[in-house]
């Protein structure tokens, strides 16, 4: 195993921000899009079915004419053990398949795939392109 993963892996780190020691490989995750606004609170997650206008919970958000969903990636890492990289961040969908994955999560159904994409990030999602001006 590579050294550095290896102390990556084995040594204890505190955190600058709040002083809490971690043990293990960090992960990180983003708690919002950028495009939700800052003093948006975060909901529990029946309130995005429960609540008009913009909404944020732990796995879903409305904002404006913009839809998103968390997305989690485990990224093995190579001669680790086993060990993953956890990032987690948010994918702009169309509205259409937003309201799908509502669907499906409230039944607690398996998700068919669908394209996404990070907002900002290249093409916006097929869907979106008239709400963001893209001819």
């Amino acid at each position: 195993m590579d050294p550095h993963l290896s102390r990556m892996l084995t040594s204890s780190r505190q955190c600058r921000c709040c002083g809490a020691t971690f043990a293990q490989l960090l992960s990180l995750a983003c708690d919002r899009p950028d495009m939700a606004p800052e003093d948006l609170p975060v909901q529990d997650n029946a309130a995005i079915l429960a609540e008009p206008g913009d909404v944020l919970t732990e796995d879903f958000c409305r904002a404006g004419d913009y839809f998103f969903l968390r997305a989690v990636l485990a990224i093995p890492l190579a001669n680790s053990g086993g060990a993953e990289f956890i990032l987690g961040t948010w994918a702009s969908v169309g509205q259409e398949v937003f309201e799908a994955y509502l669907d499906r999560f409230e039944l607690r159904e398996a998700v068919q795939c669908y394209p996404a994409g990070p907002p900002g990030a290249g093409r916006p999602h097929a869907g979106n392109e008239r709400r963001r001006g893209i001819p």
